[in-house]
């Protein structure tokens, strides 16, 4: 039997209380979206953010798993994740300097 939870969302919705953090929750995020597109420094996705370095998703997600410096560049957590852009130009600078990144030539193993 399916779980029916349509009034008991309706009814947390038209709590004054839920009502307000929401409100209070939505504010802080366009503000600092509104901040962030000010400065001309866009937030990009974590598959933006891959792309930008030059990774997949895949291949980002576990750098950023092993990789605390790349780690805290991170602003939010899980699927709402961003990093600035010149953040992460700064990381592929600064990040394991003489190594070669990408795939390695053909021919040579």
């Amino acid at each position: 039997m399916p779980i029916d939870l349509r009034s008991d969302l309706i009814q947390a919705f038209r709590d004054p209380a839920v009502g307000k953090a929401l409100r209070e929750a939505l504010a802080v995020h366009h503000d600092v979206a509104a901040a962030v597109a000010a400065q001309g420094d866009p937030l990009l996705s974590i598959a933006a953010a891959a792309k930008h370095i030059g990774l997949t998703a895949g291949a980002f997600r576990q750098r950023l798993a092993s990789d605390a410096t790349l780690d805290d560049l991170r602003i939010g957590k899980g699927r709402l994740s961003r990093f600035r852009r010149s953040d992460l130009d700064r990381w592929v600078a600064d990040a394991r300097p003489g190594k070669r990144r990408g795939p390695a030539p053909k021919g040579k193993r």
